[in-house]
């Protein structure tokens, strides 16, 4: 769970479950995966945004202007991750996530 960040582009969205498949698809045995970064971040994040949204009425100039200060009130959420990353359905809003694989043999 991610909000719009193109650099340059935004094309595509993985989950756990997604990347897992990729990688058996192209071939390779699946060792382990998980979540990168944990739903207290997802949640900043888009709680960032939302608050810029709101409070920008409308322009986008202003909201340009007040993302930075939205990001920092809302930095302190993404400490919850340290323990929520390992919540066992941490995997259904993560903000990132990851998955290792070998080539098969």
């Amino acid at each position: 769970m991610q909000g719009y960040h193109p650099s340059p582009g935004d094309y595509r969205r993985y989950t756990e479950q997604g990347l897992r498949a990729e990688l058996a698809d192209h071939g390779f045995d699946v060792e382990d995966s998980g979540v990168a970064v944990g739903p207290a971040s997802a949640m900043a994040w888009v709680a960032a945004e939302f608050l810029a949204f709101l409070v920008s009425g409308r322009s986008e100039r202003v909201y340009r202007l007040v993302r930075p200060v939205s990001r920092w009130l809302t930095q302190p959420i993404k400490y919850a991750d340290r323990w929520l990353d390992t919540h066992p359905m941490a995997h259904t809003i993560p903000s990132g996530v990851w998955a290792r694989g070998r080539r098969g043999e």
